[in-house]
């Protein structure tokens, strides 16, 4: 899979989903054995390069310097700078980014239908499409 035309952010949650749905049919073993941490941190590993080698040849410098840190970022962090990245880009071209509390309501709106009916706003961020007990602000975002 690759970005194509698609932000930064529209990637990721298409990228997402797809790990989502591998991992609710191959369930990852949950026990602390060496084994089990070895193979969860290629897991994330090459969920890293997933996301990484998929991106449009415009971010081949950012893409250069995750590949250079060390340790390598978790596929959070990569993306949190990639869509700096976009943003800084997008705001010097003239356009307006998309926010992402915006992107998180778009994500929202991918996951569940039952949340596409709700027209109503989050009383806590303000956020259209969820409610204040499903507002990840306030109930933290989900791990990588």
């Amino acid at each position: 899979m690759s970005q194509g035309d698609s932000s930064v952010s529209s990637y990721f949650t298409r990228l997402k989903l797809l790990w989502d749905e591998y991992a609710s049919l191959v369930p990852f073993s949950s026990c602390d054995c060496d084994a089990s941490q070895q193979k969860l941190k290629h897991v994330q590993q090459q969920r890293l390069f997933q996301f990484l080698n998929g991106l449009n040849d415009t971010y081949d410098a950012i893409r250069s310097q995750l590949l250079l840190m060390q340790p390598l970022p978790s596929v959070n962090q990569a993306y949190s700078m990639v869509v700096q990245e976009e943003s800084q880009r997008l705001y010097l071209s003239g356009v307006s980014p998309v926010s992402d509390s915006m992107a998180m309501f778009s994500s929202a709106l991918v996951g569940s239908n039952s949340r596409r009916h709700f027209s109503g706003s989050c009383d806590h961020c303000g956020v259209k499409g969820h409610k204040r007990d499903q507002c990840y602000r306030l109930i933290s975002f989900p791990p990588d």
